[in-house]
């Protein structure tokens, strides 16, 4: 999370989130999963601030999607999520990324 001391770092800090944000929706998108929700939870609790949703038809269209997030985010911000659940399969049909301020479960 963003350490938070004035208004201005505590703005500069929200738009890194929904930037981050941002660009996991654009991903998941592309990967045509279907039903995506971008809850803002920053008021709700100190977890996250974006909690992202999103529904994907099979293993291996999540398995693409966590591919190009882990690559797209590594490439271009040099982002890697803190952790993965359920990514290897174990996860009975769902997947969990953290990305400390924006959560992605599929």
């Amino acid at each position: 999370m963003c350490p938070v001391t004035t208004f201005q770092s505590e703005r500069k800090c929200l738009l890194d989130s929904i930037s981050l944000a941002r660009q996991i929706l654009e991903v998941v998108e592309e990967k045509q999963s279907t039903n995506i929700v971008l809850l803002d939870v920053h008021e709700l609790t100190s977890l996250a601030r974006y909690f992202i949703v999103a529904t994907v038809d099979n293993l291996r269209q999540s398995k693409a999607i966590e591919d190009e997030l882990l690559t797209r985010l590594k490439l271009q911000q040099n982002i890697r999520p803190l952790n993965l659940e359920g990514a290897d399969g174990s996860g009975a049909g769902w997947a969990v990324l953290d990305y400390g301020d924006v959560i992605v479960h599929l």
